[in-house]
């Protein structure tokens, strides 16, 4: 029973990561790079430095509100509960269908 479990899991984070790589090679494929590098450079970049201390922040608060429920019966330091955070966090930026969750 345990061995499907697994499998199923590999199954769906194997398929996840297939569409993931057909989906960036249909947009580099149909890309123009020289409207992405114009259409980057009228970026106010003031906007980006004002939300990185924004995202750090909403980041720790997730990992404080993880490491209190997850506290009630494991001890468990807030160091890998942020770390845990971000990676699930880049892998549902990176694979569809919040394939990240069931990365960690």
């Amino acid at each position: 029973m345990e061995f499907m479990l697994v499998a199923k899991k590999h199954i769906k984070f194997i398929s996840a990561g297939i569409v993931t790589i057909a989906g960036i090679f249909l947009l580099i494929r149909t890309l123009d790079f020289g409207t992405v590098i114009s259409e980057l450079s009228k970026v106010n970049y003031y906007i980006l430095i004002l939300f990185i201390p924004i995202f750090a922040l909403n980041m720790v608060c997730r990992a404080i509100r993880w490491k209190l429920l997850i506290g009630k019966g494991y001890n468990t330091r807030f160091t890998p509960t942020l770390y845990a955070l971000l990676i699930g966090n880049f892998y549902n930026s990176v694979l569809p269908a919040k394939a990240g969750d069931i990365t960690i």
